[in-house]
Parts: structure tokens; C-alpha cells; sequence
């Protein structure tokens, strides 16, 4: 059996953080800065809003087909 926990914090108010909190906590500013970033890229090109192409009849916005890193080594392919 794997035990359900590895490591508490200390101080009641980082222990009740989130997971990710958490996460960002260990892995140090320089590190948590560059995360928060790609998040917050990541979370603008899941909120903007397309406008619809000519051959659509529905209401919703198509979404973005691709969107790649700054490499360019991915994308997300609805």
C-alpha cells in the first residue's frame, strides 16, 4: 500500500494551501514565475472568442484549431 501522505508543512496555513499552491511553493519563484506565465497564456487562448466561419449554423464560437508553444513542438487540435 502506498501511504496517503509523503510530507505535511509545519505552519497550518501552507499545509491548507492547494495542491498547486504547494506545488509552486517548492518548485521556487524563478521556476513559479515562468509556470504562471504559460498558464496565463494558455488560459487566454482557452477564453478567446473566434468569430464564426461562413459554413457554421451554430451559435458557438469555433475554437482556435491550433495553438502552438513558443517551440513549436505542440498543438491542441480540437
Amino acid at each position: 500500500m502506498q501511504p496517503k501522505v509523503f510530507y505535511v508543512y509545519a505552519d497550518p496555513k501552507l499545509e491548507a494551501l492547494s495542491a498547486g499552491q504547494k506545488i509552486l511553493l517548492r518548485m521556487g519563484s524563478a521556476n513559479a514565475e515562468q509556470i504562471k506565465a504559460k498558464l496565463r497564456e494558455i488560459r487566454q487562448a482557452l477564453t478567446r472568442v473566434s468569430p464564426p466561419r461562413d459554413d457554421e449554423d451554430t451559435e458557438e464560437p469555433a475554437p482556435d484549431p491550433v495553438m502552438q508553444s513558443p517551440e513549436g513542438d505542440w498543438k491542441i487540435v480540437p
